[in-house]
């Protein structure tokens, strides 16, 4: 059994957002997109319904961020060029 992870808000952001000019929040973008691409399939991911309403608030044309098809458990994050 994989352990559980509650992702939180800035997960989905930092994924989907447009690339940041400041060097901090661009580690913490590239940081995240590593952890995502390497180490997610490890865990059983969970958002609350809160996170997703808040995510759902954010620009669309950045990306998206939602349960992979045919299961609610694993979550993909797709960015726009």
């Amino acid at each position: 059994m994989k352990p559980k992870v509650y992702l939180e808000t800035t997960i989905p952001s930092l994924l989907t957002a447009w690339p940041s000019r400041d060097v901090l929040i661009a580690g913490q973008q590239q940081a995240t997109r590593d952890w995502w691409k390497q180490r997610r399939h490890r865990y059983e991911l969970y958002v609350s319904v809160l996170v997703m309403k808040e995510v759902e608030r954010g620009d669309r044309s950045c990306g998206t961020f939602a349960p992979a098809k045919g299961s609610p458990r694993r979550w993909s994050a797709h960015r726009t060029n």
